[in-house]
């Protein structure tokens, strides 16, 4: 048996085609998303105890465990952005890593080149939290129902993002990233009548 070639060594990251913000030349801007290791993912989504209550509260339905789709979008947006602040970078004119891609946080550490994150718009947000998600499989092909701990009992199906506290904590449901596009279908339609039926 020999150590693996550095070279068949494939790098926990995904890149991510955003839907709105384009390049000067009107191309689509590509951002390389990271995997974080699992405790960076429990101190920057508050925790991964699943905190959505007990099983005999929880419908099984993150948008009425939530509260309503606009909650279920804000808790959403919360996890993404402390995510994109750590896991994404973009390339700099000279070539090297702009790290993060974007910022929320005046006061991070940060690329002096690095984008504001008020230019992001919500669903280019979750396209970054998806890639974040899919870089650490945890959500997709290899995500399973242990690869993302949680308090109590794993995740049947996609990816719990809970809130800190056990199941009588009141720091808010869990979050369903695999429901993150659907959260961000709702509000598109919402607000702009799209998808909408008459």
């Amino acid at each position: 048996m020999e150590p693996t070639n550095i070279s068949d060594i494939r790098l926990p990251q995904e890149l991510v085609t955003l839907k709105h913000l384009r390049t000067n030349d009107g191309q689509p801007v590509q951002v390389m998303c990271e995997a974080l290791d699992d405790l960076t993912m429990a101190e920057l989504t508050g925790g991964l105890s699943g905190a959505r209550g007990s099983a005999a509260t929880s419908t099984g339905d993150p948008v009425a465990d939530a509260g309503g789709i606009e909650q279920l979008a804000r808790l959403t947006d919360e996890r993404a952005v402390a995510l994109i602040g750590r896991a994404t970078w973009i390339g700099g004119p000279d070539g090297s890593e702009v790290r993060p891609a974007f910022w929320f946080d005046p006061n991070a550490p940060r690329d002096a080149r690095s984008i504001p994150g008020r230019m992001l718009r919500y669903e280019d947000r979750i396209a970054l939290l998806e890639g974040i998600m899919r870089a650490g499989n945890y959500l997709g092909g290899q995500a399973d129902a242990t690869s993302f701990p949680v308090h109590g009992e794993g995740i049947r199906s996609g990816v719990g993002v809970g809130a800190a506290g056990g199941p009588d904590a009141d720091a808010g449901p869990c979050v369903v990233v695999e429901a993150a596009s659907a959260v961000a279908d709702g509000v598109r339609a919402t607000y702009t009548g799209e998808g909408v039926e008459p």
